[in-house]
Order: C-alpha cells, then structure tokens, then sequence
C-alpha cells in the first residue's frame, strides 16, 4: 500500500531532517541580541532540500542556501537582500564557553556553523540600508 504523496512502485522517501535557525535582525528595534534584551526569533530549516542535490543524505552539512531559502523575512519580500551571520566559538574554547564570534558567509554552498550544536544567526537586510551624513560619509575630493 502506497502512502500519500508516493507513487506506485517508488521507494517510501526518508522522513525529513530539520533544524531550528535562531536569530535576530540588526538594526531593527528589539532585536538587540548582544546586549541579550532582545528575543530571538526561530525557523524550521529542511536539511535535505533548498541548495542541497536532491537526495541528500540526513546527515549532510547545512548550507547557507538552505537557510536563505527558508528565512521567513525573505519569503514575505522575496526582493529584499539579506547579509547572515552565524555564532561560531572562537579557536581554542571549551564548548559552552563564553568565547565566540559571528562569522560572516557570502557563498550559497558555504556550511553553516554551530555554535553549542544550535545555529545562530544575526542578520542584516541591505537593500533597506542608509549611510550616515556625517563628517566620516563626507565626500572626499
């Protein structure tokens, strides 16, 4: 007996492997997630699907194009652009230490790193970006 969503003759697929992406937007009022008074925010990431070949396996690396792919923000305004950056511990620290940065990738096939196994994110939209006009944005001629 097939089950939904499964042809006649194919092979049962293998359930889907999900992962939680916490993160914050920069910029944006409530969101301070360095001083730890703003509230994270949280998405569902299908590790098998979005940059990955089809038929990844489970266990496969999750790609930034898989959370670009899946990030709410960006399926609500699919014209906007948006910059991640992920918490990874520094060199050298114990895990559940204090140490870490958030290390910045560009490339869609890039690996997502973790941070104490969660995937935390900040993230800043650039099409929405606006310089200061102060003496440091002056012209210089």
């Amino acid at each position: 007996e097939a089950r939904r969503g499964e042809g006649v003759g194919e092979a049962p697929r293998p359930p889907r492997a999900m992962a939680w992406v916490y993160y914050s937007m920069q910029g944006e009022a409530g969101e301070a997630l360095a001083s730890g008074s703003g509230a994270l925010n949280a998405f569902r990431v299908d590790t098998r699907g979005g940059g990955k070949a089809a038929g990844a396996a489970a266990d496969a690396p999750l790609l930034l194009a898989d959370v670009a792919a899946a990030f709410p923000p960006a399926r609500a305004q699919p014209h906007a652009i948006y910059h991640f950056r992920f918490k990874v511990a520094l060199p050298g620290t114990r895990p559940g230490a204090a140490g870490h940065v958030f290390l910045d990738l560009a490339r869609p096939d890039d690996r997502v790193p973790q941070w104490n196994g969660e995937v935390i994110a900040r993230v800043l939209r650039l099409d929405t970006l606006r310089c200061g006009g102060g003496a440091g944005n002056a012209d210089r001629r």
